[in-house]
Order: C-alpha cells, then sequence, then structure tokens
C-alpha cells in the first residue's frame, strides 16, 4: 500500500511521490466522490496529525499550524483523540496541546484526556523542530514545549 505525498519546494513547483506505508499506519480515511470517482482521502483529523506530526519541511509551519487549529475548531473530538492514541506519540499530543492553548480552543474531554495520557516531556521539545531556540523563547511548562516561534508566524495562510 502506498501513499500520496505532496511536497512544496523552495521555487514554488509541488512534487509528488508515494510513500510505502505498513498496514497498520492506514487508518483515519473517508470515502469521496470526486469527478465522478469514488477515492479515499485522508479524514481532516487525521490529516491534521499528520501535518503536525510530518508536515514539517512539507508545508511552510504557519500554513500547517492553520489546518491544525481549523481541525481542533471544526473537527470531531472523539475521532480525533482515537487518531492520537492509535500515533502513540507524546510529542505530538504535546505540540497539539500547546496549539489549541495558544489559540483559546476548548477541548473536548475525551481530547484532554487523550493529551493528557501522555508524559510530560522532562526537557521542552520545540514547537518547530526547523528553527533553532533562542534564549527569548518561553516554555510552556504544562506541556513541555519550547515555544521558538512567535504568534505573528503561526496560523497565517
Amino acid at each position: 500500500m502506498h501513499a500520496l505525498a505532496l511536497a512544496h519546494a523552495a521555487d514554488g513547483y509541488v512534487g509528488l511521490r508515494f510513500v510505502p506505508t505498513k498496514p497498520r499506519h492506514v487508518f483515519g480515511t473517508e470515502q469521496r466522490i470526486v469527478l465522478g470517482e469514488n477515492i479515499t482521502v485522508s479524514a481532516p483529523e487525521r490529516t491534521a496529525l499528520d501535518c503536525l506530526k510530518y508536515g514539517i519541511g512539507t508545508f511552510a509551519f504557519a500554513e500547517f499550524t492553520a489546518i491544525v487549529v481549523r481541525v481542533l475548531r471544526c473537527g470531531q473530538s472523539e475521532r480525533l483523540a482515537g487518531y492520537i492514541h492509535r500515533f502513540k506519540s507524546g510529542p505530538l499530543a504535546c505540540r497539539l496541546g500547546v496549539l489549541a492553548t495558544l489559540t483559546k480552543v476548548d477541548l473536548a474531554p475525551a481530547l484532554l484526556d487523550a493529551l493528557r495520557s501522555f508524559p510530560i516531556p522532562a526537557t521542552p521539545i520545540w514547537l518547530d523542530r526547523l528553527r533553532p531556540a533562542t534564549s527569548s523563547d518561553s516554555i510552556d511548562r504544562t506541556r513541555g514545549v519550547r515555544l521558538n516561534a512567535t504568534l505573528s508566524d503561526l496560523f497565517r495562510i
């Protein structure tokens, strides 16, 4: 099984590639009719988590944080909570929690429980893994995330 990945290049071109995917990683899909064809696409909640986990280098940071926050506000919390458990990634849960806090999104109890089910890292992880940390970065101690991106760099499309 393969998944289609889009990659935006610095020169503005979009590259397409098929990425081998293990069957256990194939979840969170929906059937859609596009141009009269029935196709399988990623559910919005799965797409948001994929952006947060793998999107660095594929999308601009502000672009994928906007996608994640849109799903936090409008997505299905129960589905999102289930996907977080399936990813089994503490850093993903921490980053998602910080983005919810920064945008003042009230999370449903099931989603809060899913985020709290992972331990807070002893050494803070970086919100944006591609930016170097600076001495002016603040740290969200409740999530264990170093906020090495300014609010003006988040959520812009």
